[in-house]
């Protein structure tokens, strides 16, 4: 066998698309077979990217053989793979239909099965109480993807709360499910259940709770806070997106609601990185803008090179921002 041309998966997508995006989608969908083989734990979304390929090249039967070894192999696209347009030249037959409701019955499957689950990383050292650290991940991802990012929380003395939504949406490049916060009272209820989880089941400081997330998740955390729904401190909001950041303006009561409680009871703090290179980077700026202009203390932090990430040593700092968004 040939030695692969791609060192990481994540190569090998992007080199595809950069195909994609010349209209090379015949050559796309040869690089795809060829290097596939390389990365056999990713085969069910690369093989959902070559029947898209197909379709968007006319190729009617092998964007339906491949779609159907799609489903066989066990992975399920998510509702807006079914949407794009790629497929809009087998859209309409019936064998399309018949595969796309096999994929929604699997993914309902997979919804019935999922249950809110809160992984815990527990300090040294013997301290009466910790102060405690809820990160949530972003959305189409799990705890698994984003752990390794907070996971230094508990080396700065924090007990380290991850939950996991319930909320199946896709699989994400492993063919393991993806979840979402989209549905908010949901997610609210399952973050307050797994805050109350930790603070009754371990012993926290007092006034030291801090919420972090990810895109979609550092809406959600920002959220929470400003509604008190969980008594934070402060709030590390990474690259924030979702419907909050498409329109920015919907901010505005959310915030005038956190303002009234905070003349009331507390100093909330923030702290907000965004990546010059993600689209939604304007919209985390004018956030901590809107945040300050509500008497919020909030700092601000762009990466001009990054995207919608996080930064290289989030890992490093976050000891240092933990310490800085409770004051």
């Amino acid at each position: 066998m040939a030695a692969p041309e791609f060192s990481t998966f994540d190569a090998l997508l992007a080199h595809v698309h950069a195909l994609y995006e010349a209209g090379q989608y015949a050559e796309a969908l040869a690089t795809a077979a060829r290097e596939g083989v390389y990365f056999p734990q990713n085969s069910g979304l690369l093989t959902l990217v070559r029947a898209m390929l197909a379709a968007k090249a006319g190729d009617t039967e092998a964007a339906l053989k491949l779609l159907d070894e799609t489903l066989e192999g066990g992975y399920w696209p998510g509702e807006a793979h079914w949407a794009d347009a790629d497929f809009d030249s087998v859209r309409e037959l019936p064998q399309f239909a018949a595969l796309q409701a096999r994929s929604q019955a699997m993914g309902q499957a997979a919804q019935e099965a999922a249950r809110p689950e809160v992984l815990t990383v527990l300090p040294g050292g013997e301290a009466d109480a910790h102060p405690l650290l809820i990160a949530l991940h972003g959305n189409n991802s799990s705890v698994r993807w984003h752990n390794t990012h907070w996971r230094t929380a508990p080396l700065a003395g924090w007990l380290l709360a991850m939950p996991q939504s319930s909320q199946v949406a896709s699989l994400d490049s492993e063919g393991n499910p993806g979840y979402v916060w989209d549905d908010v009272p949901t997610a609210r209820r399952e973050v307050i259940a797994a805050h109350a989880a930790q603070t009754g089941g371990y012993p926290v400081q007092a006034g030291r709770v801090v919420l972090g997330g990810f895109s979609r998740g550092a809406e959600m955390v920002v959220q929470l806070a400003l509604a008190g729904d969980v008594p934070a401190r402060g709030v590390i909001a990474v690259c924030p997106g979702g419907p909050l950041s498409r329109e920015t303006d919907r901010w505005a009561p959310i915030i005038a609601q956190g303002q009234a409680r905070q003349r009331r009871d507390r100093d909330l703090r923030f702290h907000v990185i965004v990546g010059r290179q993600d689209t939604f980077a304007p919209a985390g700026e004018k956030l901590a803008e809107m945040l300050r202009a509500a008497g919020f203390p909030c700092t601000f932090e762009a990466h001009e090179a990054m995207g919608h990430d996080y930064p290289s040593d989030f890992r490093d700092r976050l000891g240092d921002l933990l310490a800085a968004v409770t004051g």
